[in-house]
């Protein structure tokens, strides 16, 4: 595939506008391409803004309705029959102030008598007396202007107040975090803003009037959190897999998937704890902002036995060959060090939650919690 055939299905996959099989083709080009696949991973902030309702009108308002061409609304304003007289009333005006302004500038002729005068004496020069050197007098600096408040601090003898730092941000996250509405707010906040590089790499990946587009919604402010909305899906007696809520008691026997729905690209790694306590890998895969998917990719989860199920769910922005083949004890420790900044919190439904990375430093953003299933 040509760069100028995968930009224009580019900009058609931002819009929504592509057909099944041209998707399909530019998802099977950017997984042999890692320059295509990171842009396209990148055009998914504007799809997934362009499919909010609220951004969509605010985009609308923004670029109003079409205006009429110039010439074509002056014609219509012409043939209307009270522009006809305003225009002929116009052009009288016109016409009788230029024959006013034309006599006006005509020359008035007068008569001039001219008589001889003669000229007068020439007098003697005489310099001009010297005049006195003023006196120098001492300029004195004027006082300086204090503001009130600088003259009541000066008279108690008092330092100025200084500003008071604002909180951190830990501190912050965790005052709006204190009920599990306030930290479905936060996570779905975190998780859902939009990226402005994206946007920018948009705005100059795509033709003119998605550029527009790309400029008028670069009002959404930027995004920097890593994070992930997962949810359950259990295999009904129909065969097909439907939403389960989070805290479902299963029975032995269930099948179970899992949906994931990550806001950045990366790798999607799934741990399960096995009979003796330690972890083996159940599933990996590469993933694409925004775009769903299941785990295990082919085949599911299903235990015949009742008891508690353990999980591990690790999304990093790279690929991490070391989880390939996992020890126990490290991801222990991967799981222990980033729990601290993991929000994790379950929307009203109770079919999903998110897991997100609280932590403002890009780089070392990755995401790491475990999921318990029960069957009884």
């Amino acid at each position: 595939m040509s760069r100028e055939e995968f930009q224009k299905l580019l900009g058609g996959y931002a819009t929504d506008t592509l057909s099944e099989a041209e998707r399909h083709a530019l998802f099977e080009a950017a997984l042999e391409d890692q320059e295509l696949f990171e842009a396209l991973a990148k055009e998914q902030a504007l799809r997934d803004v362009l499919q909010e309702p609220s951004a969509r009108q605010q985009l609308l308002d923004a670029l109003g309705p079409p205006r009429t061409p110039a010439r074509i609304r002056a014609w219509r304003w012409l043939r209307q029959p009270a522009a006809l007289a305003v225009a002929g009333g116009v052009a009288i005006l016109l016409v009788v102030a230029g024959l006013a302004l034309r006599r006006s500038r005509r020359p008035a002729y007068r008569e001039v008598i001219l008589a001889d005068v003669p000229a007068p004496a020439a007098k003697e020069f005489a310099p001009p007396p010297p005049r006195p050197k003023p006196k120098l007098q001492a300029v004195l600096p004027r006082p300086p202007v204090l503001h009130p408040e600088t003259q009541i601090a000066d008279a108690l003898l008092l330092p100025a107040a200084k500003p008071a730092p604002p909180p951190p941000r830990a501190v912050t996250v965790a005052r709006l975090a204190q009920s599990s509405q306030q930290s479905a707010d936060l996570a779905r906040q975190l998780y859902t803003q939009p990226n402005t590089t994206a946007l920018g790499f948009a705005a100059g990946a795509l033709p003119q009037t998605h550029a527009k587009m790309a400029r008028a919604l670069a009002v959404v402010p930027a995004a920097s959190n890593l994070g992930v909305r997962y949810s359950l899906l259990l295999k009904g007696a129909d065969g097909e897999y439907a939403p389960a809520r989070l805290d479902t008691e299963f029975r032995p026997g269930d099948t179970v998937r899992l949906r994931f729905e990550p806001n950045d690209s990366g790798h999607l790694y799934l741990f399960q704890r096995d009979s003796t306590g330690g972890w083996r890998l159940a599933a990996t895969q590469r993933v694409l902002r925004g775009q769903p998917c299941l785990m295990p990719a082919s085949g599911a989860l299903q235990y015949d036995r009742p008891g508690r199920k353990e999980l591990l769910v690790v999304l990093s922005p790279r690929e991490e060959p070391s989880l390939a083949t996992p020890e126990t004890a490290e991801l222990d420790a991967l799981a222990a060090s980033v729990s601290a900044d993991i929000l994790k919190a379950t929307v009203s439904s109770g079919e999903s939650a998110y897991a997100v990375d609280m932590r403002p430093q890009a780089g070392q953003q990755k995401v790491a919690f475990e999921i318990t299933l029960e069957f009884r």
